[in-house]
């Protein structure tokens, strides 16, 4: 693996590590394809990291590894030195496409996963209006999802991950089916909740096909080879947010980052 731009950032408290992480998936032939091989990575507390490489990488099947979704075929994930070997409350996922529930409003679906944890409404649903306040969606608690836009959907989305107070938030492509403008005051807020401490979230990971989103939001960027996923390269961003994207070093780290995917791709 090759690291580039790493001596002036303190690695803190590891929050999450792996450990020699294999995944091998079975397809509707019954053959056996290897997605994941040997990862070892480390996750620490304050700080943002995002995972590039081309489709079919095992990006997205390494996040659904780590979290608990999907056990893995060899190796260990462990939050805080205790394994993870199924879904954890200290992590929380968003995901590209919000699986909100269309029959219930913004704040019965904030809350959703609060009831499951069979907390009272009489402090669920205070916890959710302030889930939804800290996304910008304070007034919206009595609408449906297809009353919502794009964006306000995804906001929601941030909110039902916030309102469990995870220390950990997995991000799957979240801003990716947003237009331009969404997707960018989205990455500021989300930004600017975890710098003040508004959040309890602690450190993010998360899977982007945008080099500029990666060098916007991250303090950490790893990229993927393929055929099986595994780290090829990582770099340290360690300018201060909010960062100006046209500035001649992040226009040439950009560059240099999105040289090295077209390398691993070949």
């Amino acid at each position: 693996m090759k690291s580039i731009f790493t001596p002036n950032y303190k690695h803190d408290n590891a929050l999450l590590n792996t450990k020699h992480i294999c995944q091998t998936l079975v397809n509707d032939n019954k053959q056996v394809h290897q997605i994941l091989d040997n990862i070892n990575f480390t996750l620490y507390e304050n700080e943002i990291v995002a995972i590039l490489g081309k489709s079919g990488a095992g990006k997205s099947t390494f996040l659904r590894t780590i979290s608990g979704l999907l056990p893995p075929s060899s190796g260990h994930a462990y939050y805080r030195n205790k394994l993870i070997n199924k879904p954890i409350k200290q992590i929380a996922m968003v995901f590209q496409n919000i699986a909100l529930l269309p029959w219930l409003t913004v704040l019965e679906n904030v809350q959703f996963g609060l009831d499951a944890q069979g907390i009272p409404k009489s402090h669920s649903k205070p916890k959710a209006l302030e889930a939804l306040r800290l996304v910008g969606l304070a007034g919206y608690e009595h609408a449906y999802t297809k009353e919502l836009s794009g964006g306000m959907r995804q906001r929601v989305g941030f909110a039902r991950a916030f309102v469990v107070e995870p220390e950990i938030l997995f991000m799957d492509e979240p801003f990716s089916s947003l237009d331009i403008y969404t997707a960018n005051l989205l990455r500021k807020d989300i930004i600017e909740l975890w710098q003040d401490k508004a959040i309890n979230t602690r450190s993010m990971l998360m899977v982007t096909h945008s080099v500029k989103e990666a060098v916007d939001m991250a303090n950490r960027i790893i990229i993927f080879d393929h055929d099986p996923g595994r780290i090829a390269f990582e770099m340290v961003i360690d300018d201060q947010h909010p960062r100006d994207l046209k500035s001649i070093a992040l226009q040439e780290k950009m560059s240099f980052i999105s040289h090295e995917i077209l390398e691993t791709a070949n």
